[in-house]
């Protein structure tokens, strides 16, 4: 006979080469970048135990081990695989200020490993992935794409099968992150020979070898096998060997595993069938209410159970030893009664007010089909959209699933997918859900929901034309008899109209919104028609209106019945009328505002647009380093989120790589504008691009086409031409349509200059009308004027510009002495933004009018090393140095994470570097650094 076998005296066998790569791993890891592992291999395999060797010895070189499992039954639960890191890890007063919001349980859960990453290195190990819901694999992705400087490992582990979409996605990101995905293999002969060797204390004759290889190399299954054959007594050692006792068939893997604990008492074993039911983990009030047993009544009896080891604690939680043995007792019970019981733990959880996930999980588990399990998993769907979109439309699609062609909730049901559909990126998806069921109701809120839905899936697209027709087709939808409701629907359109630069429609279409829904307290419809009065106002001019219209928007949007996901932009709509206002710094701190509100509701789809904001207010205010940085970090949110909001962002880097003599780059930043716009038709930001396009052009030397791309960028949104405030448009379109000999062109920009000028009263506004009259007239006075005008402004790339030009106007005008001065003003400007091909060319210029500019020193940007980092750049890497996190960071310094992440990026780049580590132990070697 043998001694009963214990796991944890099991050796670890076959596994030294696996492992001493893992603490390899685990070795570089420490000092970062972020390594990403999946280990993949069949069930018992041997998977976990690989793991927990490797987790105890990163708990020996001091990581942080944080360690979760995703399980079967939880596999629709958002955030399931997380639960538990989320109840024991974040601080509490963050996880109170959470909600339920995906969003930013992401971004809590981010913030948190970059804490603990700041002081030492993390291991999040994470088992199980086969089973885990797909908002949890989402979180990973998030992970992967921005802790990579971190020092922090992410272990996995996973079947084979069953194999999602989501999961083959989140596999290619881990090995686009440089990750890897490794199989481990079954044991070899030898190996199982020394494995049971091990566990005997004696090597097996032949004829336990027969017995051994029936188990294929699985150590878990060899392991279990020797249990059962021990505890039959048909184990027996003689002669220095394992011998089995002649005769005796091997039993099948669940055979085995229950014979196991065939021990067990009775009500034990049917108590756990009970709990079987529930899934490979539970709590005692679950079971309690399914059995109808008190916990006071099952406590002796699970008790039992625990000291076996059959069951072990998790958190909260009774959980399965293995997910082996749970799927034994699981299997056990005949198809038919399984179902029943489903339907009965269903009904009796709900009686126990458990959450809606867990009891739908019950009926959906019972494959039944009826209205009771329609409401249930409806109701799941419901409660799972604030945690995780993709989730809720799982529940959605099953609930669909369950009811027929003519079920008057099939329609319901839809106008509630779609908009997730949209959300989660299923764009024709949502096309297509609303096309298979919009012409069987009448219902005209339900028809109202539906053409919206379809609207937001075509504006996600950059289809702006046709959602607009949506959106006309949601209005005339609405019931005519209710004022209210029309107005709600009209709502979105208004801003969607004056996207299209359709100022004068959106706006009177507003007021009509407005007029209704305000009385009426519909404040979703009021605060989006807000937003397009004060767009309105501030691209008509009206700078005081538009300021006061977008601070009554943001008060409106503070309500709590207007908070929900972060839909609405008053902050952005507030900051471009202050921009446009040339009031710069109130409009930075409206952005700020606006971030900080969207990270608290949970507003991911609106950071390209505060990011591309941003990116213009530091255009103008001359902070082109920060500018740059601000477009990059929108660019790489707009392609996370799918959305088409690009055009702002690729014109302004198109026009800083242009500034510094970049060419290839601009005109691949160009090409991508435009290959949107053809998409998306003409849509704000048109006239940002080709009046980039026109500069480009007249850089090449090709001056007809860059009148020709001036004349489009002036003409293609009239009444959006002022929005933005981009005051170097006009008398950059004035110069080069005289350029092409189009005078009659150049007045008529002058002249609409001039009268928006005095619309708006700003500084920037008037500098720009004088200069593109200096230009028509060919009045260096003028020219003169304006520079002066623009000192008052505060946008220093419009001071070198008109200074630029009366240098010229001066220069032309024999007046050199007086060029002078205003040639070297001009040159420090463009040098304080990094404008190196605009000094060369403003140099040549005044070279071949007879003007040299004085002797300088070179200012040739260093673009590798300490010299190339900006002061901003400085900044992040002192506190990077300090052991301060992104979040951290972010905050300090008022920018959002994604800002932060894209300044590591371009630090790294020019630093040569590849972790936060390395970058502290540098900033340490090189001493003091300025601040910001």
């Amino acid at each position: 006979m043998v001694s009963p076998i214990l796991v944890s005296e099991v050796p670890l066998v076959g596994r030294q080469s696996q492992l001493g790569r893992l603490r390899d791993d685990l070795d570089r890891a420490a000092a970062g970048p972020l390594f990403a592992l999946a280990l993949e291999g069949e069930p018992g395999v041997g998977k976990s135990r690989l793991l927990r060797e490797a987790l105890a010895y990163a708990g020996d070189r001091e990581f942080t081990v944080i360690y979760a499992t995703a399980e079967e039954l939880a596999q629709h639960q958002p955030f399931g695989l997380f639960a538990e890191v989320l109840r024991k890890g974040p601080p509490a007063d963050r996880r109170s200020r959470l909600g339920d919001e995906g969003y930013r349980i992401t971004e809590m859960v981010i913030a948190w490993l970059e804490e603990l990453a700041a002081e030492r290195p993390v291991v999040l190990a994470l088992e199980d992935l086969h089973w885990a819901d797909v908002s949890s694999l989402t979180l990973i992705s998030s992970l992967l794409r921005r802790l990579g400087d971190l020092p922090v490992a992410i272990l996995c582990t996973l079947r084979p099968f069953p194999r999602s979409r989501y999961l083959d996605r989140l596999l290619e990101q881990v090995l686009a992150a440089g990750g890897q995905v490794r199989t481990l293999e079954v044991l070899d002969d030898d190996a199982v020979v020394a494995l049971t060797t091990g566990v005997l204390g004696a090597p097996p004759a032949s004829s336990l070898r027969e017995q051994i290889t029936g188990v294929a190399g699985n150590p878990l299954f060899l392991l279990e096998l020797l249990r059962a054959l021990g505890e039959q007594g048909a184990i027996s050692t003689s002669a220095g060997e394992a011998r089995v006792v002649a005769g005796l068939m091997p039993p099948d893997l669940r055979t085995t595993l229950l014979r196991r604990y065939s021990f067990l008492p009775e009500q034990t074993l049917d108590a756990l069938h009970v709990a079987a039911i529930l899934g490979a983990s539970f709590r005692m009030s679950e079971l309690a209410a399914v059995s109808g047993r008190s916990a006071v009544d099952l406590l002796p009896v699970l008790h039992t159970a625990i000291r076996s080891g059959l069951l072990h604690e998790c958190g909260a939680r009774l959980a399965f030893r293995h997910h082996l043995v749970w799927q034994a007792l699981y299997e056990n019970i005949p198809v038919a009664i399984r179902n029943d019981l489903h339907r009965v733990a269903g009904r009796a959880l709900a009686g126990a007010d458990a959450a809606e996930t867990r009891i739908a999980e019950q009926f959906w588990l019972a494959a039944a089909d009826d209205t009771e399990a329609v409401h249930w998993l409806w109701k799941a769907a419901r409660a799972s959209c604030a945690r995780s979109t993709l989730v809720a439309v799982e529940w959605y699609e099953r609930a669909l699933g369950l009811v027929g062609d003519g079920d008057p909730d099939r329609v319901a049901l839809t106008a509630e997918l779609a908009p997730l559909l949209v959300v989660a990126g299923r764009l024709h998806e949502a096309e297509s859900a609303v096309a298979g069921v919009v012409a069987d109701t009448r219902d005209a809120a339900l028809t109202v929901r539906l053409h919206l839905a379809v609207a937001h899936a075509l504006t996600r697209q950059g289809r702006w034309q046709e959602a607009r027709e949506r959106i006309d087709a949601a209005a005339a939808a609405a019931d005519a008899s209710d004022d209210t409701a029309r107005a709600a629907a009209m709502a979105p359109g208004t801003y969607l109209y004056l996207v299209l630069g359709e100022v004068t429609t959106a706006v009177d279409r507003a007021r009509t919104c407005l007029a209704v829904a305000e009385p009426a307290g519909r404040d979703i419809a009021v605060a989006t028609a807000l937003m397009t009065l004060t767009l309105g106002a501030a691209a008509t001019g009206a700078m005081d209106d538009a300021v006061a219209l977008g601070r009554r928007c943001v008060a409106v949007a503070a309500r709590p019945a207007t908070s929900f996901g972060g839909l609405l932009m008053p902050y952005v709509c507030l900051g471009r009328a202050l921009t446009d206002a040339d009031r710069l710094d109130e409009a930075e701190r409206s952005y700020q505002a606006g971030i900080a509100h969207a990270n608290r509701l949970g507003g991911s789809n609106l950071m390209p647009h505060y990011h591309a904001e941003l990116a213009i207010l530091r255009l103008h205010a001359g902070d082109w380093e920060n500018a740059r940085s601000e477009a990059e970090a929108g660019l790489t949110v707009t392609k996370q989120l799918n959305t088409p909001w690009l055009l702002h962002a690729l014109a302004l880097l198109a026009r800083i790589a242009l500034s510094r003599g970049e060419m290839p780059a601009a005109a691949a930043h160009l090409d991508a504008a435009e290959a949107e716009i053809r998409t998306a038709g003409l849509i704000m930001g048109c006239n940002w691009v080709w009046w980039t396009r026109a500069l480009l052009h007249e850089a090449q030397g090709r001056d007809a086409e860059a009148a020709e791309s001036a004349a489009r960028a002036w003409d293609c949104l009239p009444e959006l031409r002022f929005l933005h405030s981009n005051w170097l448009l006009a008398p950059d379109a004035v110069r080069l349509m005289l350029a092409a000999g189009d005078a009659g062109r150049a007045r008529a920009v002058s002249a609409r200059t001039q009268a928006a000028a005095e619309r708006f009263g700003t500084a920037s506004a008037a500098g720009a009308a004088l200069r593109c009259r200096a230009l028509v007239d060919g009045d260096a006075r003028l020219a003169v004027e304006a520079v002066e005008a623009c000192r008052q402004a505060p946008r220093p790339v419009d001071l070198a510009c008109s200074r630029e030009q009366a240098a010229v106007a001066l220069a032309g005008a024999g007046r050199r002495d007086e060029a002078r001065p205003l040639l070297a003003e001009a040159i420090a400007g463009y040098e304080s933004v990094g404008a190196a091909y605009d000094v060369g060319r403003v140099v040549a210029k005044l070279r071949a009018l007879g003007v040299r500019a004085a002797p300088r020193r070179s200012h040739a940007r260093a673009t590798t090393g300490w010299a190339a980092l900006t002061p901003t750049e400085l900044t992040v890497a002192r506190l990077i140095a300090e052991g301060l996190s992104n979040p951290a960071i972010a905050a300090q310094m008022f920018i959002s994470r994604y800002t932060v992440e894209t300044h590591l990026k371009h630090i790294f780049a020019k630093l040569g570097l590849a972790s936060r580590a390395a970058l502290a132990v540098e900033v340490e070697r090189r001493g003091p650094m300025r601040p910001l």
